[in-house]
């Protein structure tokens, strides 16, 4: 299993509210279970603000979470060891497992190796780009900050890698201000595999992008991931994109996961409520479904605790 996260919780802390102006926590992520196996692509959708994106930095150690784990590139059999532990209580196994395969224990060499198989692709192109450093700079600061390749090794694969996401060796020299938004994602996408990853976020990598340059990176992404082999979650709120890339959807609603993971065929065919009520209308691969809009019956699930 590539990533397996239990029992993973992020609470903020809200300023300025309560008797004393402070003591309440929003709860971007609760309590939530997910794995990524090996080459597969693992859909994650739900509205503005349920905690996808703050899943996918949690998963990537970019945010260190309030309580739960998570394991990387670690055994299935070790998993279901790991998994046996935790139902029962054994601390002892759980922190022996923890020290090895946890995202949040590696220091040093193993951090720095656990970065070089780990790689994320930002909402937006415009500013996830440094302005001020040329396209060659951008993808090659992963290769030599990692340790990946020496400083000349790194030129030539980017140059490589520019042509394998779809831009011209030229472009290596200019600066983002020169590029449009999809060739500012191009560019994205060519430095997050740069150091060939085994684990890749796209945290809603087409949002920003108009319909025929979402297709052509949607396109990009599955050559990639069939080229190199990389596992990825996929977090997005546009079904019609989960339909296209994900082996398994999983659906988020304040902070928590709503549904078990599941095929996205059999969950366009029958989807539950909250499925229904993230996107009433859904555009599958071309074809309008029109959908009812529904609503969901009982208290609506806060995100805040005291």
């Amino acid at each position: 299993m590539i990533i397996a996260a239990r029992k993973i919780s992020k609470y903020f802390q809200v300023k300025g509210t309560g008797l004393m102006g402070g003591g309440a926590s929003l709860k971007a992520v609760d309590d939530v279970n997910i794995n990524v196996s090996e080459r597969s692509v693992v859909g994650v959708v739900g509205e503005s603000g349920s905690g996808k994106s703050t899943l996918g930095r949690l998963l990537m150690a970019l945010l260190l979470p309030t309580s739960g784990q998570v394991l990387f590139d670690i055994p299935d059999d070790i998993l279901a060891e790991y998994d046996s532990a935790l139902e029962s209580g054994e601390l002892e196994k759980l922190r022996r497992i923890e020290r090895e395969y946890s995202v949040y224990t590696k220091k040093g060499k193993e951090l720095k190796k656990m970065r070089r198989e780990m790689g994320i692709i930002f909402q937006d192109p415009y500013s996830s780009l440094d302005p001020r450093m040329r396209v060659m700079d951008i993808v090659m600061e992963p290769m030599i900050a990692t340790g990946f390749k020496r400083r000349d090794e790194a030129r030539q694969m980017c140059l490589r890698l520019l042509e394998e996401v779809g831009l011209p060796r030229e472009f290596a020299f200019r600066y983002p201000h020169e590029l449009s938004g999809g060739q500012r994602q191009r560019v994205a996408l060519a430095r997050g595999i740069s150091t060939l990853p085994k684990f890749l976020v796209l945290d809603e990598p087409t949002s920003a992008l108009d319909v025929s340059v979402q297709a052509q990176i949607l396109s990009l992404l599955k050559e990639i991931k069939n080229t190199f082999n990389i596992s990825m979650l996929l977090i997005t709120h546009n079904i019609a994109v989960v339909a296209y890339m994900a082996d398994y959807v999983n659906v988020m609603y304040a902070g928590k996961l709503m549904e078990r993971p599941c095929l996205p065929s059999s969950w366009l065919q029958v989807p539950s409520k909250v499925s229904l009520c993230i996107q009433p209308v859904w555009l599958d691969l071309g074809r309008s479904v029109c959908r009812p809009r529904v609503s969901l019956a009982g208290e609506v699930l806060c995100s805040f605790w005291r």
